[in-house]
């Protein structure tokens, strides 16, 4: 984890799946948060995004309450030892996900504003890490740069329904 001195507007990395292990279990997880992960007492987190080889959620968490703001799965799965990538930028209230797989999603929610951190953080995850498929970074990147909206691929100030869940 690394602080990067201002509030986190984009957070992302390069990373792969090897193919053993469960397709389900497994994840690459980026978070932001308002203090050091070894010091999180009440969980203030603007993003929170977990990808697995079929699943990847985005939540926020305030006051260790997590809201789950998007969700979706992959089919089909995320390939086995495939380099992917996937980032997260926000925008005022806005969060937008570049997906693995391509595609983006919009979610707008008040914590994603309220919640920001200096805190850029990583880290790989299993629910059963011996039987688990095990994910591998590449790369890791944080930013505190702003955001521009109507700079980001395939969104722009308009999104599509497809894109936009509220």
């Amino acid at each position: 984890e690394i602080d990067l001195g201002d509030t986190v507007s984009t957070i992302g990395g390069s990373f792969a799946f090897t193919d053993a292990g469960e397709d389900s279990d497994g994840y690459v997880v980026f978070l932001v948060t308002r203090d050091p992960v070894y010091l999180l007492q009440q969980h203030y987190m603007p993003i929170h995004f977990t990808i697995s080889r079929t699943t990847w959620t985005i939540d926020v968490w305030n006051n260790g309450t997590m809201t789950t703001v998007l969700s979706g799965s992959f089919s089909p799965s995320l390939a086995a030892n495939t380099d992917y990538y996937a980032q997260a930028r926000i925008s005022g209230n806005a969060i937008y996900a570049e997906l693995p797989d391509g595609t983006t999603r919009v979610a707008r929610h008040a914590y994603v504003a309220t919640n920001g951190g200096n805190w850029a953080d990583m880290e790989l995850f299993a629910n059963t890490a011996s039987t688990a498929t095990k994910p591998t970074y590449s790369e890791f990147w944080a930013d505190t740069r702003p955001v521009d909206a109507m700079e980001l691929p395939g969104v722009g100030f308009f999104p599509t329904d497809a894109q936009l869940v509220n």
